[in-house]
């Protein structure tokens, strides 16, 4: 039962368990020390939950408890097993016990409650038990200090703690900062890519422009080879998009058009070219799966159809296009290189195969043994007596004589046949020994026709590859040439060589020195090739018209727009010559192409 007394100074109410009867206690309103009275028989029965709720609200220092409040702390529930709505006390709360009408075991809810939830940093100062020492302690004394909370704005003045307001805003100014980062990034990349794709539109308007020009419906006609000037430089700007069916489409179209050409050297020139662009087409296994290379199948087809064309023409041209493919593909094939697959197609039915490896293993070192063991597998497969001079000059220059002499004897006479000459001057000039090279000069300077011993001369310097044997070839080709009517593939390999040693100089002279009109324009366009910079005056001397001055003309654009950008259309529409402006404009699209990368 409790004891229910007032304060005898200010009058506050109380109720307290029985058994503090007698006990001194503060008074929680005004402080006062007072002694709990004995306990009163109770004028009206409460409940045993009640009377709980009423002591340990008085021990726990809260507010004494109505009736009401009792009554409200029971638990009312509707039992989920027989629906009944029954009652349990409030020490149930978030306990399991039976239902008191089916005896089935349920979970007692926790009722919510509408009392703020108690801060446990506030300090308590509500009524409790124990008596309070009201006087006051010296000061400073030890173990006096009363304990309190410091309060935010203290920290936040003394700097302990950051003021939330200006946090705040500090957070929301990183927040538009960032956000105005992520915008600016992304109005970047919009301009970039923009601009990008506006740069692929103009390198490719110029290039379908150029392509037109070249077609049946062009308004003006063009000069020989020239439409199959436009359709390779198609190819590569395509080749460069990596567009592998429209650089494939381009390139067959540059072949077919070259073959239109009746001149045997030009004709030989722009199929080389398609070839040496064709090299692009094919790649390693890797490649073909990314889809930048063509299938072996479809690579060995396009190379073959090109290299067939050269059956047609002398067997030295096809010489020259194995050996240029040779220094660019070396080992690249499937299971074996591709050109041992297609090598023999560029020579004429009556020349040897063995020949056609030769090219391929005299040009790269790197796959000449390999491509030796093949020409002697194959030697002999025409029928006996085929000279193969390019065969016996590789099994000279890998001091294999004695192979080499039952291929073709070796010259004893005052005048060696031209096979000969040839075989022994490249092979000899190969070996790196003084003596052979003295050997290889010897023969090259044999008694005979200026013609051979010209060839010879240039097979040699090619051969040898030092600067005196380049200048002596050079030299002595510029001689003859004021004199004789010399044959166009040995001045051709000559200035190829000359370029591959970067002598453009020799490249130079050897132009000034060529008066035949078949030759001068592509040695020309080799000058042009090896000089630093490139004007309008050069290309004019790379014969008006001729199918070398078409490479010329895209030469021309392709390194202006690489080197400042600027209106290749505006450019190119200032050309005196109407005809060489397609080809000025596939240049600038190349040479955008050359500035992107």
């Amino acid at each position: 039962m409790a004891i229910a007394f007032n304060c005898p100074n200010c009058n506050t109410a109380y109720k307290v368990k029985d058994d503090l009867a007698g006990k001194k206690a503060a008074c929680k309103k005004c402080k006062h020390v007072m002694l709990v009275p004995a306990a009163q028989p109770a004028a009206a029965h409460v409940d045993s939950h009640a009377l709980e709720a009423l002591a340990t609200a008085a021990l726990g220092d809260e507010t004494a408890t109505t009736e009401a409040q009792v009554a409200e702390a029971a638990i009312k529930y509707e039992c989920e097993f027989c629906f009944e709505t029954v009652e349990f006390s409030a020490d149930k709360a978030g306990k399991k016990s039976p239902c008191p009408s089916c005896r089935r075991i349920v979970t007692v809810p926790v009722p919510k409650t509408n009392q703020p939830k108690k801060d446990w940093r506030a300090v308590d100062h509500n009524l409790t038990m124990a008596l309070k020492n009201a006087e006051a302690a010296p000061q400073d004394a030890w173990g006096n200090q009363q304990k309190s909370i410091v309060s935010r704005e203290a920290l936040v003045e003394a700097a302990v703690v950051e003021d939330r307001s200006k946090a705040g805003l500090r957070d929301w100014s990183k927040i538009f900062m960032w956000s105005g980062l992520g915008v600016a990034a992304l109005v970047a990349i919009g301009f970039w890519w923009s601009r990008g794709k506006a740069a692929d539109d103009r390198r490719m308007g110029l290039m379908v422009d150029a392509i037109a020009a070249a077609g049946p419906k062009a308004a003006t006609a063009l000069p020989p080879g020239w439409a199959a000037a436009i359709q390779s430089a198609a190819g590569e700007f395509y080749l460069g998009e990596s567009d592998l069916k429209n650089a494939t489409k381009h390139l067959q179209l540059a072949r077919a058009a070259a073959r239109q050409v009746e001149s045997p050297g030009d004709r030989a020139a722009l199929l080389r070219n398609v070839a040496s662009r064709q090299t692009g087409l094919i790649g390693d296994a890797n490649k073909i799966v990314e889809k930048k290379a063509l299938d072996w199948e479809e690579a060995h087809r396009e190379l073959r159809q090109t290299l067939q064309a050269f059956r047609e023409l002398p067997r030295e041209e096809g010489w020259l296009v194995l050996e240029e493919l040779g220094r660019k593909l070396g080992p690249a094939g499937p299971d074996k290189p591709i050109l041992m697959l297609v090598g023999g197609e560029a020579l004429p039915p009556d020349s040897d195969r063995a020949d056609a490896m030769a090219c391929v293993g005299l040009a790269n070192p790197e796959v000449s043994e390999k491509f030796l063991e093949e020409a002697k597998r194959v030697y002999g497969a025409v029928g006996e007596g085929v000279p193969a001079p390019r065969y016996a000059a590789l099994l000279i220059s890998k001091k294999q004589l004695p192979a080499a002499r039952k291929v073709i004897p070796e010259p004893t006479g005052a005048e060696p046949n031209l096979n000969q000459r040839l075989a022994y001057a490249e092979g000899y000039a190969r070996t790196g020994d003084a003596n052979d090279l003295t050997a290889a000069k010897k023969v090259a300077n044999a008694e005979g026709p200026v013609e051979h011993k010209v060839a010879a001369w240039c097979m040699l310097a090619d051969g040898c590859g030092q600067p005196a044997e380049l200048e002596a070839a050079v030299k002595y080709v510029c001689e003859q040439g004021q004199k004789f009517t010399l044959p166009s593939w040995p001045i051709i390999r000559l200035g190829e060589a000359c370029k591959r040693a970067n002598r453009g100089d020799l490249v130079r002279q050897l132009a000034d020195g060529m008066k035949q009109a078949n030759i001068k324009p592509w040695i020309e366009l080799d000058a042009l090739r090896t000089a630093g910079t490139v004007d309008a005056a050069m290309v004019d001397k790379v014969g008006d018209k001729s199918a070398a001055q078409a490479f010329a003309w895209e030469l021309f654009a392709r390194s202006a727009t690489r080197a400042t950008g600027g209106d290749p259309r505006a450019m190119v529409a200032g050309w005196s010559t109407a005809a060489a402006r397609p080809l000025g404009l596939a240049g600038a699209a190349l040479g955008l192409q050359d500035r992107g990368r």
